[in-house]
């Protein structure tokens, strides 16, 4: 079976990796002649305009997915005719808008930061109103990893930034004081059927996530599983979902946003469970049965940001080397820390710290100790 791949960078590197154990092969596209998947997979390199390429594409594959939600619109709905699309291209103008995003999560009862939709400048005067300063101002598409995002301390650098779009679509949202953030990561598959991994504690660094930890006692699990299966469902998506969500100092959440792919916030579970996430979206998208998802070790994971590390894989130590040529702040790859039978979590902390220490000499965040006692 030939499951074609939209996207050619590490996430479709490592579900072609994971495809050889379920007898599948991995078909990617993408225009980057240098995309680091291509070195692990079959492909073709053309430009998401090419609709004869694409067409191609789409008639050689079984299943078609894809590894980043901003995939052109009219990109999807070209291979959708010849080929079924997982999750659908419906699912991607709401993942790829945060708009659109937004009332999605309204529509099902998941509640998100006071936000507006900004079309207007005095769509800005409004939002200065109801949302008040300082505020998060967002580009409606097309930014991810901090990426079109600006804060915003009053109306005038509100409507200086708005203005620079040139009539882009945006959306101001209220600057939420969280305590930390975390990622639900669900599966569905064509049956309506779920399965949850462990809520992940995410630590991000100017937007960029660097740090990852799973935490199958986080107080709110039962909450956070909840809202990512009302999400999932009211999509009828299939495959694997990440839910990001702020933890505020009350105890209570608030969903940021979510990606209709795998996420950053889970490669922690090609070491820490049964089921990697790649595998597992894998059997989504192909209606096998779904893997077991518990955590079977503790597990950090580091991202690696502009360098990497000089550090060997051991039995404890797993480094996964994306084979990207080095710039600042690329993910060039990431390190999972996994907890040795004869060491206890502090220990295992001190070997994350000292990591995290030499990648981007700055310490542990503090809510990961807490969340680990």
């Amino acid at each position: 079976m030939i499951i074609g791949v939209l996207g050619g960078g590490q996430l479709a590197k490592m579900l072609a990796q994971a495809a050889p154990n379920l007898a599948l092969e991995i078909y990617v596209y993408d225009a980057n002649p240098h995309s680091c998947a291509f070195a692990d997979s079959r492909h073709i390199c053309a430009s998401f305009e090419n609709t004869h390429a694409l067409t191609r594409f789409a008639q050689e594959c079984n299943l078609i997915t894809c590894e980043f939600e901003n995939i052109p619109t009219s990109a999807l709905e070209l291979v959708s005719k010849y080929c079924p699309c997982l999750p659908s291209a419906e699912v991607f103008a709401i993942g790829s808008n945060r708009i659109k995003e937004k009332s999605c999560f309204d529509a099902v009862g998941i509640t998100v930061p006071n936000y507006l939709a900004l079309n207007s400048g005095q769509d800005c005067i409004q939002a200065s109103e109801a949302i008040g300063f300082p505020l998060m101002a967002k580009t409606a598409s097309g930014g991810y990893d901090g990426k079109g995002q600006k804060r915003c301390d009053n109306l005038a650098q509100l409507k200086e930034w708005f203005t620079s779009l040139g009539g882009r679509a945006a959306i101001a949202e209220e600057l939420v004081d969280f305590d930390h953030e975390i990622s639900q990561l669900i599966t569905r598959n064509s049956k309506g059927e779920t399965l949850a991994y462990p809520p992940v504690y995410i630590h991000q660094h100017q937007g960029v996530l660097h740090l990852a930890m799973p935490c199958p006692n986080h107080p709110l699990t039962k909450q956070a599983k909840y809202y990512a299966e009302l999400l999932a469902n009211r999509l009828k998506y299939v495959g694997i979902l990440a839910l990001e969500m702020f933890v505020l100092r009350s105890g209570k959440l608030l969903a940021n946003e979510f990606s209709p792919r795998v996420h950053n916030s889970g490669h922690w579970s090609i070491e820490g469970t049964t089921t990697s996430q790649f595998t597992q979206h894998l059997l989504a998208i192909c209606a096998k049965p779904l893997g077991q998802v518990e955590l079977t070790q503790q597990c950090i994971m580091i991202n690696c940001l502009g360098k990497l590390p000089r550090i060997k894989s051991d039995t404890n130590s797993h480094f996964h080397d994306y084979g990207k040529e080095v710039r600042p702040g690329r993910k060039l790859g990431h390190i999972t820390l996994t907890q040795a039978e004869d060491e206890t979590t502090p220990q295992l902390l001190d070997r994350t710290a000292a990591i995290y220490q030499t990648l981007y000499g700055l310490p542990l965040p503090k809510p990961l100790d807490n969340l680990t006692s």
